[in-house]
């Protein structure tokens, strides 16, 4: 994974409220893709199974990543409601490093996202149980034509149309002693 910097502050502006703010730099751009390589590969002689997979076990694989370098950027707030509950909210920004030369199925990034979050947390004696929802947006994307990126002679993306928005539900207990 690439290096990245990154730079937070909250603020808590009474017993009941707390702002924070993050920002990261990641260095996508010094990150160069995934190879692999399969060339002591050994396999059987049978000419029907060998001429239909052999570029695709005994070919030596890379898939380029010629991506930039992205900011993200969050902000979230804490509440407490009572003595014995906290409500929380969020929003980040992350940029996409990718563009559509170099999608596929295992580097999927339609474009920049946005994830919005609620949750809350609730304190029951030496429990404290949590639960949240997170909703992230990317655009959608349609990829008409293939690239071939590093000259392999292998396609480096799908071409297709893509959706990804997504939802999490996230629910946690904590035991304190």
């Amino acid at each position: 994974m690439p290096a990245s910097i990154g730079l937070g502050a909250a603020y808590k502006f009474n017993d009941r409220l707390t702002l924070a703010l993050d920002a990261e730099y990641v260095f996508w751009s010094q990150y160069e893709g995934l190879e692999f390589e399969f060339s002591n590969y050994v396999m059987e002689t049978d000419t029907s199974f060998h001429i239909v997979n052999d570029s695709l076990i005994k070919r030596d694989i890379n898939a380029p990543a010629e991506w930039d370098d992205i900011l993200r950027v969050m902000v979230g707030a804490n509440y407490r409601a009572w003595d014995f509950v906290q409500l929380r909210g969020g929003f980040n920004f992350d940029q996409s490093p990718m563009d559509e030369k170099t999608l596929t199925p295992h580097f999927f990034d339609l474009g920049d996202k946005y994830s919005y979050s609620v949750g809350a947390s609730f304190d029951i004696g030496f429990w404290q149980v949590s639960i949240a929802g997170v909703f992230t947006h990317q655009p959608d994307l349609t990829v008409e034509n293939m690239s071939d990126v590093n000259s392999d002679g292998l396609m480096d993306n799908l071409a297709g149309s893509y959706k990804a928005d997504n939802y999490q539900t996230i629910l946690g207990f904590v035991y304190r002693f």
